[in-house]
């Protein structure tokens, strides 16, 4: 694993077969970590931490977070990635009300001038969320039909560690926000399998029976949304 210094700090840099670029601060043992496609080149991944070494520093001085021991970056001012396609971000400034929009190769924010890197992640997320519950809509029909189980509720929230999770006493499923930049197979697999949960609870031999019957692409669709 390479390792590169920046503002003082030592970042390591892992590339992968992956399509997002990710940074995050490991609050256990006081690291920073990003982590990278193949073909982005060693420059690119110095600018772009560059830029975010305030909000490591912030990050690194937390000694606790409420669920998680890393922070993730959302987004980065150059790039964003929606189902699985990286795009170029333009910003404009707007005195309207803020709101993205995809334009051809590329997502154009408007934001209002005094706008803060904050407030520009909840953007992302909002209009993430847009998406998802859009195609989760599209979608919900033939993964219950599939399956042969219907939920009552279908939620979205940014986890960290879970792609969905499912409530089975509830019937109601969780998907992970961050599933809207992944490939639409993605979040096909996670839909199906969290509805298979309302058949088998726990991860046993006959669940994953039921994923070979339901979605017999889902090893390989797993291994592209967990980045192997």
């Amino acid at each position: 694993m390479k390792k590169i210094v920046i503002d003082n700090m030592v970042i390591e840099v892992e590339k992968k077969n992956i399509k997002n670029i990710y940074l995050r601060v490991s609050h256990e043992n006081h690291s920073v970590k990003v982590t990278a496609p193949f073909d982005i080149e060693d420059e690119y991944i110095r600018r772009f931490v560059y830029k975010k070494a305030s909000w490591i520093k912030k990050n690194l001085d937390k000694r606790q977070l409420k669920d998680s021991s890393e922070s993730m970056y959302f987004y980065n001012s150059e790039e964003i990635f929606i189902w699985g396609e990286r795009y170029l971000v333009e910003e404009r400034v707007t005195e309207e009300d803020y709101r993205v929009v995809m334009e051809k190769n590329k997502v154009v924010l408007f934001l209002k001038e005094e706008c803060t890197q904050e407030k520009k992640e909840h953007i992302i997320k909002q209009w993430y969320r847009e998406l998802l519950i859009q195609a989760i809509d599209e979608n919900k029909a033939e993964c219950e039909n599939i399956t042969g189980r219907n939920a009552k509720e279908w939620r979205i929230k940014n986890m960290k560690t879970r792609w969905g999770s499912c409530n089975i006493k509830e019937k109601r499923i969780w998907i992970n926000l961050q599933l809207a930049k992944k490939s639409p197979e993605c979040l096909k697999y996670v839909m199906i399998h969290e509805l298979t949960h309302l058949r088998v609870r726990n991860h046993n031999r006959k669940f994953w029976e039921y994923m070979d019957q339901f979605y017999p692409q889902w090893r390989t669709v797993r291994k592209i949304m967990n980045g192997r």
